[in-house]
């Protein structure tokens, strides 16, 4: 034991002597709430104070300014985390720690291509805003990680007690924190459906005895909400995974404009969309009914919308819908949507 003490004394020795007070070890669940509250807006100003630290604590050549650009542009990654990795290699080796090369090139790994990810997923015209930001959550919380290593190594670093500020948490800090309990917590109850109307038990049939139609609620809970400028009336399904709006167009409006119209929405979004569609009459009516399917498979699973237009002679209804989830989930949601465009009637 006083050998390995000796060496680990020796071993620090080499290090240079402080001038400047560095931030302590921090909790990190402190340093995880302002990532996660500022949705990721925080780690290159933390990145830029550690890096500034690792220079103070090991002479290191690296310009802690520079490092502002590494988490918010995936090329630099490639070449500054493998960089960050041998510093902080070498740090701990000089305190006589074991560096976790192997953990630390699996996180760094990881971390490049979710960042990748985020940047493809920005260019892809379908992709969602809530999809963007689970990707950036995931991110974010991956970057948070490495908080644990530079904590274990600065623990380990006897000169840092000695050297460092009085108050280790900012002002600002404690403002972005307070901030980011808030975001988070309007987060998560904003992920509550709003501006319900009504709600819809699975297994039963709406009803809409001012507009004239109804169909059938199957599988899933669906709630009527706050309609759009152009809707009569709109629905959403359990976590919103599936939206409903019904629209009324004009007695001149053909069938064939809509699926047209539906259609061409689609391919200005992505040509990759699959569609299906059939025209038929309704039995003993003398009403025509349109079915149109469209699918497109993504990074985040399947997105699909369907369309049921019915005409007669006194008016034209569309029910449109879109179901947007992961693959888990689709099924049932589509399912849903699917009986109510299926069923989907003019009284």
């Amino acid at each position: 034991m006083d050998d390995q003490a000796s060496l680990s004394i020796n071993k620090e020795s080499e290090l240079p002597l402080l001038s400047t007070p560095v931030l302590p070890p921090r909790a990190y669940i402190f340093e995880l709430i302002i990532m996660l509250g500022t949705f990721g807006l925080y780690i290159p100003i933390w990145l830029v104070l550690q890096v500034r630290d690792i220079k103070k604590l090991t002479s290191a050549v690296v310009t802690p300014l520079a490092w502002f650009f590494v988490p918010l542009i995936f090329i630099t990654q490639l070449f500054a985390l493998p960089r960050l990795g041998r510093h902080l290699s070498n740090y701990e080796e000089k305190l006589g720690l074991k560096p976790p090369k192997f953990l630390y090139l699996l996180w760094a790994v990881i971390v490049t291509t979710i960042s990748f990810l985020l940047v493809l997923a920005e260019k892809i015209d379908d992709t969602l805003l809530w999809q963007l930001g689970i990707i950036q959550l995931v991110y974010t919380f991956l970057f948070s990680l490495l908080v644990l290593r530079i904590n274990r190594v600065k623990r380990a670093d006897s000169r840092i007690k000695a050297r460092t500020r009085r108050n280790p948490y900012s002002w600002w800090e404690w403002l972005l924190l307070l901030s980011g309990v808030l975001l988070i917590s309007l987060s998560i109850s904003g992920s509550v459906i709003s501006d319900v109307i009504a709600k819809h038990d699975k297994n039963s049939v709406y009803v809409s005895s001012e507009d004239q139609f109804n169909f059938p609620v199957r599988l899933i809970t669906w709630y009527e909400v706050e309609t759009n400028a152009e809707a009569i009336k709109s629905f959403v399904g359990e976590e919103s995974f599936l939206t409903a709006n019904i629209y009324k167009y004009d007695k001149g409006t053909t069938i064939n404009e809509v699926a047209t119209f539906r259609y061409s929405q689609l391919m200005d979004v992505n040509k990759d969309y699959q569609c299906v569609e059939e025209q038929f009459f309704l039995p003993n009516s003398s009403s025509v009914k349109m079915i149109q399917i469209c699918e497109v498979a993504n990074i985040f699973g399947i997105n699909t919308t369907l369309s049921s237009v019915i005409k007669n002679d006194k008016e034209m209804l569309e029910m449109a819908i879109e179901v947007v989830a992961s693959e888990d989930s689709w099924s049932i949601h589509l399912r849903s949507a699917k009986e109510a465009i299926k069923g989907f009637n003019i009284q």
